[in-house]
């Protein structure tokens, strides 16, 4: 992001980053598969059973998320035989790849159904041939915060603007690796504020990322997984904002909205997801947004005069 805030490069997040793939929700929400990795995975204290064209391999990033990439020349993955529904897919141009993500039920539906097998190769090793395959996976994905530090637009050569931070919510690697590289710009890092959601469940909800603010400022991201406000393209209450869907940036577990309003969330070992905003009263700047647990953070934020808008959606408590 440089110096100031850069439209064209919070914007290239969207076009050039990430390549969202839709219809896919039903492949998480339906709740067929209770368990959080398919059945039919093998682990490394099952050796026999890595022999033979019965085993598939796939990846599993820094955030948990299962993938394969696709052939240079061919766009085809491991995967591309058993018509495995793509969750998500995000494209690099050097080399000329594609990152193919898949969920636990779409790869129950298909490739255990078929009698086949699944073994995870952690993110580290590139090769197949040379990984030692059968690690487990957490039973979560984690969602990490990125921040970095802005400098307000309103600014001159001789009398820099207000120094502000930005922030992001990322969920798969080949994101969080473009992010961190510059491909937006700016030093990007990641923050404390993290929270984890589950792979698999009958109350997972889609989060959606949109991006963009009211005419005049600079942009902004948001993340909500309110019906009302992913038809309507905007936060609530902020009718003259204007935003572009990304599409679905991660799953979480929904809020239960009950009698006269009251939001909880339901099930053990469960947190609150809370949206806290920032709306400067300086034109230079944009409205901000971000997602909290610790309710230390959120009560030190309304001091610095953050608002707290309520919980968004529920996490994995620590």
């Amino acid at each position: 992001m440089g110096d100031t805030w850069n439209r064209n490069n919070l914007r290239r997040l969207a076009v050039t980053v990430a390549t969202f793939v839709s219809a896919t929700a039903s492949t998480i929400s339906s709740g067929s598969v209770s368990e959080q990795l398919p059945s039919c995975t093998v682990s490394a204290s099952q050796p026999s059973d890595f022999a033979g064209a019965d085993v598939v391999y796939l990846n599993v990033d820094s955030h948990g998320n299962f993938y394969n990439t696709t052939d240079q020349f061919l766009f085809v993955t491991p995967l591309s035989q058993f018509n495995v529904p793509v969750w998500r897919a995000e494209r690099t141009s050097i080399p000329q790849v594609e990152y193919r993500y898949y969920q636990t039920s779409a790869l129950e539906t298909t490739v255990c159904a078929r009698g086949k097998k699944i073994a995870f190769v952690e993110d580290s090793t590139s090769s197949y041939g040379s990984a030692f395959p059968g690690v487990l996976p957490k039973p979560y994905i984690l969602i990490r915060e990125f921040a970095t530090t802005v400098r307000d637009a309103s600014g001159t050569p001789d009398r820099p603007g207000r120094t502000l931070e930005a922030h992001l919510l990322l969920a798969v690697a080949s994101e969080t690796n473009a992010v961190t590289n510059g491909a937006v710009g700016g030093r990007w890092v990641h923050t404390s504020n993290s929270f984890r959601v589950p792979r698999v469940g009958s109350d997972l909800v889609p989060v959606y990322r949109f991006f963009g603010g009211a005419p005049g400022r600079p942009p902004t991201h948001f993340y909500t997984a309110d019906l009302a406000e992913i038809a309507a393209g905007r936060p609530a209450g902020e009718p003259n904002t204007r935003f572009v869907n990304e599409g679905v940036a991660f799953y979480a577990k929904r809020r239960d909205v009950l009698n006269l309003g009251f939001v909880t969330c339901t099930g053990t070992d469960v947190v609150f997801v809370r949206r806290m905003h920032f709306a400067s009263p300086s034109p230079s700047e944009p409205a901000r947004y971000r997602y909290v647990t610790d309710t230390a953070l959120v009560e030190a934020m309304k001091a610095r005069g953050w608002v707290d808008q309520g919980t968004s959606f529920c996490a994995l408590a620590d």
